[in-house]
């Protein structure tokens, strides 16, 4: 987790947002199981930064772990709206959608 903090540190000093917004999905699914309020956060940052660049593949990636928070902490009716995102944004790239 050191060198995502420091990439997410170093990118945010200079500017740069595709590593970290990357580093930030990274966190988010590591995270998934132990810190569920750090995926929510960084997660939700991701999912901005990819948003502004237009990286559709980063939506979809950002969304999933959202969506497994979501589930875990029995919010069901945010997962599956959650889930049906990032189905239909998977779909949109012609990408396979699963589970985890």
């Amino acid at each position: 987790m050191v060198y995502l903090d420091e990439c997410i540190a170093t990118a945010a000093q200079v500017g740069e947002v595709f590593w970290r917004a990357w580093a930030l999905w990274a966190i988010s699914f590591v995270e998934v199981d132990h810190d569920p309020e750090r995926v929510m956060a960084a997660g939700i940052e991701a999912l901005q930064i990819h948003g502004r660049m237009g990286g559709r593949l980063g939506l979809a990636f950002s969304i999933d772990p959202l969506a497994w928070v979501n589930e875990r902490q029995g919010r069901h009716t945010q997962a599956a709206t959650l889930f049906g995102a990032a189905a239909a944004t998977w779909r949109g790239i012609g990408g396979l959608v699963g589970s985890r």
